[in-house]
């Protein structure tokens, strides 16, 4: 149930972020879906730390779905590597790595950017 003082923001995936402020300070944040069940709850001091914490673990959440390669791309797409390099490193070929991360980013309701998949990893790495 939504309390009339909860901020209520639309997510990907039909899912919403809850923010509700604590009558001692801070603020309980939740994702959930149009049917009420939870994904994610927490505290947070405030309210913009609360909104960071829940996208961070619903990231968190959404990465589990990647496949180990996928994974692997996004991780190395996130410290600054290019297509080339890792496929290389890799040892597979640059269409491998583009379709991997390109589906790692649909998986994570990302932009398919090198900026957008990088920021997001750094943000989930704070967990």
């Amino acid at each position: 149930m939504i309390g009339p003082t909860a901020i209520v923001e639309p997510l990907s995936g039909g899912l919403v972020l809850v923010l509700t402020p604590v009558l001692t300070g801070g603020w309980n944040y939740g994702v959930q879906d149009q049917h009420g069940n939870v994904y994610i709850s927490g505290y947070a001091a405030e309210n913009r730390t609360a909104r960071d914490s829940a996208a961070s673990r619903l990231l968190w959440l959404k990465s589990q779905a990647l496949s180990p390669r996928q994974l692997e791309v996004w991780r190395l797409v996130a410290g600054g590597l290019h297509l080339d390099e890792i496929a290389g490193s890799l040892g597979v070929g640059i269409s491998t790595v583009r379709t991997a991360q390109a589906r790692a980013a649909a998986k994570l309701d990302l932009r398919n950017t090198r900026l957008e998949l990088g920021i997001a990893y750094k943000k989930m790495m704070r967990l």
